[in-house]
């Protein structure tokens, strides 16, 4: 047989769903971040002296290094996870914050 289907009028599911209590659901979103960190050398003029060099800097550096503390349990608080703007605030389908890691170098002749 087919199993029992409950029909619930249109109006009454939207109306639950707008006004129940989701204070279980809400969370304080307070928190901080070690967003970057960076490491710069200007090799000394004097090494560069017998080189057609005028100077040369290198770098390193880390973006989204760390989160040090955070009240929100289970994910970045900066991602915005919001598919659309009729979403209001609530958190689907998040893809994880990226880290990075670089390094540059700046010669001048």
């Amino acid at each position: 047989g087919q199993a029992n289907q409950v029909k619930v009028d249109p109006s009454t599911y939207w109306h639950e769903r707008t006004f129940n209590d989701f204070s279980n659901y809400v969370y304080d979103a307070t928190f901080v971040k070690l967003r970057q960190v960076s490491f710069g050398y200007k090799i000394p003029a004097k090494y560069l002296s017998k080189s057609p060099f005028t100077s040369i800097t290198f770098g390193v550096y880390a973006r989204n290094v760390l989160i040090l503390y955070s009240k929100l349990p289970y994910m970045d608080p900066e991602v915005n996870s919001a598919n659309s703007a009729n979403s209001g605030g609530f958190e689907t389908n998040a893809v994880p914050s990226t880290r990075s890691f670089g390094m540059n170098l700046k010669v001048v002749f």
